[in-house]
């Protein structure tokens, strides 16, 4: 085989850059602004708030400029109507930057969240967007097939690449006494990632999208895979699954709330096998697809009722969250998509990724989104609890006169330290008269002023604060000092820090009382 030339690759790589220059400025952008942040430690930079929100729109701008690029040449955009979507599509993600707040991972982990639901939309978008149009769905199916081998190309070169030189840069600094500094290595690994994957997953990108629809090939190795491997394991899971359903009937028991991950997790897995094979289940020797297809979708109704048990039980206990809200609304989504399946004569494949794409649209912001919904739930669930241990009067947090319950306590705290990580203190904030966005920030005590306000929060309502594992017959109790510290415990003796590790260590630990150093040895025998 004939090795490309360096001109060859040289043009090609050009010809890439002129097909997609914003996704590639963009993903050269966002690099930068993470070696910048590996270069410098967080707390040295002036601008880490800047290279952080950068980083994050460029991530997000690489698939949806992408988009914007095979949804024009696909639909046939003369270049003044690529031109506004490209400047459209840089006028969001510049309004987007600004929306998102100053420290974004020291601030309300809503924005996170939020964030990772446009990510993921994004992702679906250009799943689909260039074959949104009825039909065509053999060239949706090898786009979509052409961008997931094609991913997994890049990946693997990339990481062979870094891997190579990673060793290389060791040998230098081994061989020839070079100082190589260990950022070098996540700056490396940066670059490959951000410019190089994205570069080279870009370059194989099919440029006649519309001549998609009448390619007829299927790589072999992917039946292979998906007939052998994926299929079986999802008759696996289904067997696991069905067992367990006989168990919740005979036992009377509700299902626990881990199984309702299990199922979306087989469900997918199923669904994406389905796809895999998609194009030639209508072959004559494969008519066993379809046979499985249709009895696959029936064997999900029962998982489904179970999911959605299994969800509903904790909301009705512990109210919603935002992880409970994409549960329950995946669960009804995999109830649409099996009735679907189940009885329409179509059977359009593109309805997966489009209504994925939606929903975590619309679950990102507005009244019926994850955030809105969950912090009423639980702002709701938290008046309830206060107003009935008269806690909260008259809109007003008056602290405890009588001692709560070991279970009103510890779900106070817990919803507390939710509002408080995921969508801040604002809501709570009427109720008192002390400003809580200044809670913990005095503290000099190096205690993190996010794990530490949900504390002086409950504190400032009179009650003890009770962490997420800590149960009503707890009965220990757990100090600690640093190395080479002995502080006092009143109405006890010294504390001291001690670690020895095995049974046949002997270990020697020194600490200063006062002006006397003192050193206790530990023996194997004693």
């Amino acid at each position: 085989m004939k090795l490309p030339s360096l001109s060859h690759l040289a043009h090609q790589s050009t010809r890439t850059f002129q097909r997609f220059p914003l996704t590639i400025v963009d993903a050269i952008i966002g690099t930068l602004a993470v070696i910048v942040m590996i270069e410098y430690p967080t707390h040295e930079h002036p601008r880490l708030e800047f290279l952080q929100r950068v980083a994050l729109v460029a991530a997000l701008g690489v698939p949806f400029f992408t988009t914007i690029v095979v949804t024009a040449e696909k639909f046939g955009w003369e270049m003044r109507r690529r031109f506004i979507a490209q400047l459209s599509g840089v006028m969001v993600l510049v309004g987007y930057y600004f929306s998102l707040p100053g420290n974004v991972y020291e601030t309300d982990l809503l924005h996170i969240v939020r964030y990772s639901l446009f990510v993921i939309a994004m992702h679906l978008l250009i799943a689909f967007a260039p074959f949104a149009r009825k039909g065509e769905v053999n060239g949706f199916w090898q786009y979509n097939k052409t961008f997931f081998l094609r991913f997994l190309t890049a990946v693997l070169y990339s990481g062979v690449l870094y891997a190579g030189l990673a060793i290389a840069l060791a040998a230098i600094d081994h061989l020839f006494n070079v100082d190589i500094k260990e950022e070098t290595y996540a700056e490396l690994w940066t670059i490959l990632a951000g410019v190089f994957n994205t570069w080279f997953f870009l370059s194989g990108v099919p440029e006649n999208l519309n001549a998609l629809d009448g390619v007829s090939e299927y790589p072999k190795g992917l039946k292979v895979f998906t007939q052998y491997i994926l299929i079986p394991l999802v008759v696996v899971y289904l067997l696991i699954l069905y067992a367990y359903a006989i168990k919740i009937i005979v036992d009377w028991d509700w299902p626990k709330g881990w199984v309702a991950n299990l199922i979306l997790g087989f469900s997918i897995t199923g669904m994406l096998s389905l796809l895999l094979v998609h194009p030639i289940q209508e072959r004559a020797e494969n008519k066993w697809i379809t046979t499985f297809s249709r009895r696959y979708y029936v064997a999900l109704v029962p998982m489904v009722v179970i999911l959605l048990l299994s969800i509903w039980r904790r909301i009705s206990e512990y109210g919603i969250t935002e992880n409970r809200y994409f549960v329950l609304v995946l669960g009804l989504w995999l109830g649409g998509i099996v009735i679907y399946f189940m009885f329409s004569k179509t059977k359009n494949i593109k309805v997966i990724p489009i209504s994925l794409c939606v929903i975590a649209f619309l679950a990102s912001f507005g009244p019926l989104g994850a955030f809105s919904v969950s912090a009423e739930s639980q702002m709701d669930r938290l008046t309830t609890l206060l107003s009935k241990n008269k806690v909260l009067v008259d809109g007003k947090v008056r602290k405890a006169e009588t001692q709560l319950s070991f279970e009103d306590e510890k779900d106070i705290s817990s919803i507390v330290k939710y509002l408080s990580d995921v969508h801040g203190v604002a809501g709570m904030q009427p109720w008192f008269d002390t400003l809580l966005d200044t809670l913990g920030t005095g503290d000099d005590t190096g205690n993190d002023v996010r794990s530490n306000r949900p504390k002086l929060i409950v504190a400032l309502m009179g009650l003890r604060y009770v962490g997420e594992w800590e149960t009503r017959a707890t009965g220990h109790f757990q100090f600690s000092a640093s190395k080479g510290e002995a502080i006092d415990i009143h109405g006890y003796n010294m504390l001291i820090q001690s670690k020895t590790f095995g049974e046949s260590h002997t270990g020697r630990t020194s600490f200063v009382i006062g002006s006397a150093q003192w050193s206790l040895s530990t023996r194997p025998d004693n």
